[in-house]
């Protein structure tokens, strides 16, 4: 090439020369096979936690993703059945809300669940769903009306997993199982021989949304 002439797109420039081309490790091909791999993300062994990825796994089986069914179901049940799962699930919620909420109520939340904590795991005893609602609801019904509207927004997350448990563990239970089958259907029900039937349901579905 020239001084001053114009370079083209991959126009070869120059050529290395080594002093030793035998001290360069040459790339091999790799033969072999992968190892067995884990699940994407560490999955804790508290019971809330084990039962939030099996949830999640039965979720992604309905959505077509490809899950050892019999293991996700055993453990979700698994969890679903603990004494310990609402308790679990309560201190994980209140731990992320309680530096955002007013002292006299975590004060109230605090003093009403340290009653039950710690009990759980050695007793078949009922988490306390319904005091605690109460708690909520008299504070909700306290605060000034131009405040209630945000405290009743930040306090929800709370507010749902006490009425989840009002019925029990096997109440709550129930509504998991019931929402995996309502999903399960709301798929299922698309491929029916009745094609008018899934015209209208396309329809609705466009017209509440």
């Amino acid at each position: 090439m020239s001084e001053g002439q114009a370079m083209q797109a991959g126009e070869l420039i120059a050529r290395l020369d080594l002093d030793d081309p035998s001290a360069v490790r040459k790339a091999e091909s790799f033969h072999g096979s992968f190892p067995i791999l884990g699940p994407p993300t560490a999955i804790s062994g508290k019971v809330h936690q084990r039962c939030a990825a099996s949830l999640n796994a039965a979720r992604m089986i309905l959505a077509g993703y490809d899950h050892n069914i019999e293991e996700v179901v055993q453990n979700l049940l698994s969890c679903l059945d603990s004494p310990e799962l609402p308790f679990l699930q309560w201190q994980e919620c209140l731990a992320v809300l309680a530096t955002r909420l007013p002292k006299d109520l975590r004060n109230s939340l605090e003093s009403t669940y340290r009653q039950f904590e710690g009990i759980s795991s050695i007793q078949n005893i009922n988490f306390p769903a319904k005091l605690l609602r109460g708690v909520l609801e008299a504070h909700l019904s306290s605060c000034p009306e131009k405040e209630k509207g945000a405290q009743e927004r930040l306090v929800e997350p709370l507010m749902s997993v006490v009425k989840s448990y009002e019925g029990g563990r096997e109440s709550h239970a129930r509504v998991i199982v019931q929402s995996l089958f309502e999903e399960y259907l709301s798929v299922e029900e698309l491929f029916s021989d009745n094609i008018q039937m899934v015209h209208l349901i396309f329809r609705h579905s466009v017209k509440t949304s």
